[in-house]
């Protein structure tokens, strides 16, 4: 497998880090307020021995012209060899033809889902990217990984201190890397509740903090959202 160095090239619209002008990598990072959008690759691979804006990138096979090498982990520093999106998309979700016609999972690919308040919300956006039950996630939450966060959150004691809603999209981006994943590492704040739930269709909500659980629950009802909880 021959491979080459390569560097990431800024994408005009969203400023998002792409592998070339017409494929924009999905999982990008909120801006803090007064900030652009930041790429998760960033901060994901400073504890990479690749510098950040380096990774490898192999030659196209030419018996497979529609297959590629994409770094879908670039904290591990791993090259994964992956049909395009589409076919990369019918393959995962061939499991789900007896739950779902193939015209429901392409309107379900059109959804956006949020999930804020991480455990237990993380847990949740990881089974509707598992199913694929949307085309955009979104992940909010301030908090680190705590040593008692482990009884429900799937991470291990290397991610100790890592932002929940970080260790959340990594996962996701290793099942789908063409899987748009937005992660909010302040959380929801009151300035950004509109921000977050904009454009959204279904709100996944395990925050803790009671005064935010009912603003955001009240702004998604005034935008029609749906919204899922788990009772305490």
């Amino acid at each position: 497998m021959g491979i080459e160095n390569t560097h990431w090239a800024w994408g005009t619209s969203a400023r998002i880090l792409s592998w070339s002008s017409e494929e924009k990598i999905a999982v990008r990072l909120a801006p803090h307020e007064g900030q652009s959008p930041r790429p998760l690759q960033e901060k994901a691979t400073r504890n990479s021995k690749r510098p950040f804006g380096q990774m490898a990138r192999a030659k196209p096979d030419s018996k497979s012209p529609q297959s590629r090498y994409r770094r879908t982990a670039a904290w591990e520093g791993k090259l994964v060899h992956l049909l395009d999106r589409d076919d990369y998309f019918d393959v995962i979700t061939n499991r789900n033809q007896d739950k779902l016609t193939r015209e429901e999972q392409l309107r379900l690919r059109t959804k956006r889902v949020g999930a804020m308040g991480l455990p237990v919300g993380g847990e949740a956006a990881m089974v509707v990217a598992q199913e694929h039950l949307c085309g955009e996630i979104r992940l909010a939450d301030f908090d680190g990984l705590d040593l008692s966060n482990l009884n429900r959150l799937g991470a291990g004691c290397d991610d100790l201190g890592l932002n929940k809603a970080l260790i959340v999209a990594r996962r996701i981006s290793k099942i789908d890397p063409y899987l748009k994943v937005e992660v909010y590492e302040e959380g929801v704040t009151e300035s950004r509740v509109d921000r977050f739930l904009d454009g959204l269709d279904l709100l996944l909500e395990e925050c803790d903090a009671i005064a935010m659980k009912w603003k955001v629950r009240e702004r998604a009802r005034e935008r029609a959202i749906n919204v899922v909880f788990a009772r305490r």
